[in-house]
């Protein structure tokens, strides 16, 4: 091998310093209008449609925020309830971590806002996954023979960056609807939802959940309705690069010379 061919090969093989691979996800949703409609299902049974969300103190007003994680295999948690019309929001920060969730305007079901927000940054082999909830529960009476149209306008974004774990580092963003009975049987699920693998390009999309329920019988429907608010990040960071030992250097730098000399040595050679 040639004598230049030699030093550049040295110098290249100490001083290459590639960072730590990074991997992220970030991801929320929002709630941004819920609407409802009525429908009459017997327009002879003498009964006006109607729907009837409990005023706070009945204890069917309920609204929450749930952020849990888990970093290097070691999980953690925080929960921020509100009851009644209360505002209910939290956040969590950890290494690489960020964790945010908000609840308001029970006080008028037109006025809910809802948002759940959840972002993993990890490098250096570190792995961490973020979980962010944010729901609302309101009681309600629906009228006899009357159908219950949901419109639940909602707004995803979401992006996941990942090396060498392509197919491990995601973003998961959910809005549920859900309605229960009184005696807590599901009535009816209603969702809208997003995923974004690592490599893949990221999501900005506004959405709608929409949903009917029938209430067929001849008495009012005594009941609970859910929003639910999800977005799950998971990162895995590649390991770190081989950083070079300053011995290493101190003797690339006595070797330079050594090459150097030999480089012209062998320019003289040819030259005679």
């Amino acid at each position: 091998m040639k004598p230049r061919v030699i030093l550049a090969a040295a110098v290249a093989a100490v001083l290459a310093m590639p960072g730590a691979a990074r991997a992220s996800a970030t991801g929320q949703v929002t709630v941004d209008q819920f609407t409802y409609t009525l429908t009459d299902l017997d327009p002879n049974d003498g009964v006006t449609p109607s729907i009837v969300f409990l005023p706070a103190g009945s204890g069917s007003l309920w609204s929450g925020v749930s952020l849990g994680y888990n970093y290097n295999n070691a999980p953690g948690g925080a929960n921020f309830p509100a009851v009644g019309t209360a505002p209910a929001s939290g956040g969590l920060d950890r290494p690489g971590m960020s964790l945010r969730g908000s609840v308001s305007g029970l006080g008028d079901p037109g006025a809910i806002s809802l948002s759940a927000f959840a972002s993993v940054d990890q490098a250096g082999g570190a792995s961490g996954d973020a979980t962010a909830d944010a729901s609302a529960w309101l009681g309600f009476i629906l009228s006899p023979n009357t159908a219950l149209n949901l419109a639940v306008a909602d707004h995803f974004i979401a992006s996941a960056v990942g090396y060498p774990n392509d197919s491990i580092d995601r973003l998961t963003a959910e809005l549920t609807v859900r309605l229960r009975g009184q005696d807590g049987a599901f009535l009816g699920t209603f969702d809208d939802f997003v995923g974004v693998y690592g490599g893949e390009d990221g999501v900005d999309r506004v959405g709608q959940v929409v949903g009917t329920y029938a209430n067929t019988g001849s008495a009012s429907l005594s009941g609970t309705l859910q929003l639910d608010g999800n977005v799950w990040a998971v990162a895995v960071g590649g390991p770190v690069a081989p950083v070079p030992e300053p011995a290493n250097i101190a003797m690339l730098a006595a070797g330079l010379p050594l090459l150097l000399a030999l480089r012209r040595r062998n320019g003289r050679d040819t030259r005679t």
